[in-house]
């Protein structure tokens, strides 16, 4: 059940043979069933025998040998495939050959069910491709942002996650497009966990934006001047750690601007009141943002 996936028509035929066996004590004749089929995959206590869908073992039996070759589970079939068949590519982009064997092919599309369960572990990111591989928490970036986020970012479809960290932290280009906005600001929501280290070092103030409710436009624009301003300052201490050449305060300043411009631009529906017509004003936003309720 785990050497490759087995054609449709076996797995019924050998379910047959499964069935006749069990309502007529041999493999011949014609099995005269009392109960369906599918109702015997149930557990016991819902009234099943527990038996397990062969299509569903096979396929979960394939599964562990995509998990083996992440885990580097130091079998020589793991050493052989990585060497013969992925060539240091990324296993979720390489195509599928004509020539290539059955078990390969199967393999290969068992992809998209694979990406359900596997998360990288960054690390020193070595061996991580950054665009094609699944360590981000969007997703594979390539599939979210497509080729342009690579040609703003100054990358390309080959790089590794390694080219973004240094000494154990993020180091990106400054971001050029709302693409590498998301992608940095979506890495630093993750790590920082601002609410929660806040609340650990025994911050009893008002975290959220409740006071203005939570869908308002300016709830908004405050939670996105903390955010951006905090990965700013973040980002401008790594580049004069690492010997960068940091933004003046006036690029600082010009940078956080432009980010929640973007951010908001990109949102709709917010009610045509004067407060909200004045916030359009004052952030330089088209009011096609508002809809026509409120005043």
């Amino acid at each position: 059940m785990g050497i490759f996936i087995l054609p449709k028509k076996i797995i019924r035929a050998i379910e047959q043979k499964f069935n006749r066996f069990l309502w007529n004590g041999n493999e011949e004749g014609v099995a005269k069933a009392k109960v369906s089929w599918s109702d015997l995959y149930f557990p016991k206590k819902e009234g099943g025998l527990g038996l397990k869908k062969l299509d569903i073992w096979n396929q979960t039996s394939m599964l562990r040998h995509i998990w083996s070759i992440f885990a580097r589970s130091g079998s020589i079939w793991v050493a052989w495939f990585r060497e013969n068949l992925l060539k240091r590519r990324s296993f979720w982009s390489v195509g599928i050959p004509q020539n290539c064997s059955w078990s390969w092919r199967k393999i290969l599309k068992l992809r998209s069910i694979a990406k359900r369960f596997l998360k990288f572990e960054v690390g020193n990111g070595d061996s991580i491709h950054m665009w094609l591989d699944l360590w981000h928490p969007v997703g594979v970036l390539i599939e979210q942002y497509g080729f342009r986020a690579i040609y703003d970012a100054q990358s390309n479809i080959k790089a590794k996650l390694s080219s973004v960290i240094c000494n154990g932290d993020w180091f990106w280009r400054p971001a050029r497009s709302e693409a590498l906005v998301d992608i940095q600001v979506r890495l630093s929501e993750d790590r920082l966990l601002t609410g929660e280290r806040l609340l650990k070092w025994g911050y009893k103030g008002e975290l959220g934006c409740n006071k203005w409710g939570n869908n308002s436009l300016k709830c908004l624009i405050c939670q996105l001047v903390l955010g951006s301003v905090v990965y700013n300052l973040w980002h401008t201490k790594n580049e004069l750690r690492h010997d960068g050449v940091p933004k003046t305060e006036k690029q600082l300043l010009k940078q956080i601007f432009w980010e929640i411009r973007a951010r908001i631009a990109i949102k709709r529906g917010f009610p045509r009141t004067r407060e909200n017509l004045l916030l359009c004003s004052l952030w330089n936003l088209s009011s096609a943002i508002l809809c026509n309720v409120g005043l």
